[in-house]
């Protein structure tokens, strides 16, 4: 009896290890193929919040990039900068100082041109939208 406990013990320890294993693969190995499909450039998360509704927002710097590049281009790096990252909602800056204007409006009223000329795009609730200034 105790010999027939402890091999059910057993293969229900074995089967809860292995459960954990697979489901935390295809996590690692989705975000290794978002890095082979798309060529990720060097960014910097500027912030990071939990979001009173749940999900999290990022603000991410890319420094290397213009407002003006295509719009199709910048969106899928964008969405794969946030499954990466974890992030349900971002702001994509090429500036600081965009961030910076669209936080404070004191800071952009000294610095008029910093969202024309940093801010790349949005995206909320899953939808890409570009520079609108």
């Amino acid at each position: 009896m105790r010999l027939t406990v402890i091999f059910f013990l057993s293969i229900f320890i074995i089967g809860c290890q292995q459960e954990a294993k697979e489901s935390t693969q295809p996590e690692n190995t989705n975000t290794q193929n978002i890095e082979k499909q798309i060529s990720l450039p060097e960014y910097e998360i500027l912030d990071e919040v939990d979001q009173m509704v749940g999900g999290k927002y990022g603000d991410i710097l890319i420094p290397s990039f213009e407002p003006d590049m295509n719009t199709d281009s910048l969106s899928k790096v964008a969405f794969a900068i946030m499954e990466k990252e974890g992030l349900d909602e971002a702001a994509f800056y090429s500036a600081e100082s965009a961030q910076k204007a669209s936080f404070s409006s004191s800071y952009q009223k000294k610095n008029p041109n910093a969202l024309k000329e940093g801010y790349l795009g949005a995206i909320r609730e899953g939808k890409f939208t570009s520079s609108s200034y």
